[in-house]
């Protein structure tokens, strides 16, 4: 579902293209005080596809301030639905895990890769959602290819983050589309 028309665009018009894309709102905003990095500045994408409500939080990270760590750069996908998260985790194979490392061989997705799903929710189309990431710019003169960290399923919902920041309006497009694909499935599934 990667769209070779979504470009990169300089600092946060990607999150723009991918906004515009959608039919999403971005909108800046300030963490509060109680979040791991107060003041600092984020960007904030609020959706819905296919029925599916949907945000995006991009977080560039905050150096270290006196009495506090570094807080890393994030990008999180989020669903808070109750028919996506009804249940979770509590009730028998209502779980639902992949998380980038780990030991055995991964299911599915390999080796490097822990897969929590006694119900089969990662089936071959979402595959190639998981491990194939179009490049994204990393920094000045860095392009790589986007990564994923961990599509899990909690109490609060259903998250999906991405390893480091990155500027890509395709790789974003896809962990949207990796949201929403996991989150319908889910939903179908039900509690």
């Amino acid at each position: 579902m990667r769209d070779a028309g979504l470009t990169p665009a300089a600092d946060d018009g990607f999150v723009r293209d991918v906004a515009a894309r959608r039919g999403a709102t971005l909108r800046p905003w300030t963490a509060p005080a109680d979040d791991d990095a107060p003041g600092g500045g984020r960007l904030l994408l609020v959706g819905g596809t296919g029925g599916v409500p949907w945000s995006v939080t991009l977080a560039p990270g905050s150096p270290a301030a006196p009495g506090r760590a570094p807080v890393p750069p994030r990008i999180v996908w989020c669903c808070t639905d109750p028919a996506v998260a009804a249940g979770a985790p509590d009730g028998p194979g209502r779980r639902f895990g992949v998380r980038r490392g780990g030991p055995g061989p991964g299911g599915c997705l390999g080796p490097g890769w822990t897969v929590d799903d006694p119900r089969g929710v990662l089936d071959d189309d979402l595959v190639p959602l998981v491990l194939h990431w179009p490049h994204a710019r990393w920094g000045p003169a860095d392009e790589r290819p986007a990564r994923l960290d961990a599509v899990i399923l909690g109490p609060q919902g259903l998250e999906v983050t991405a390893h480091g920041w990155w500027a890509g309006a395709a790789a974003l497009d896809q962990l949207v589309t990796l949201g929403v694909e996991v989150a319908d499935r889910l939903r179908r599934t039900g509690p």
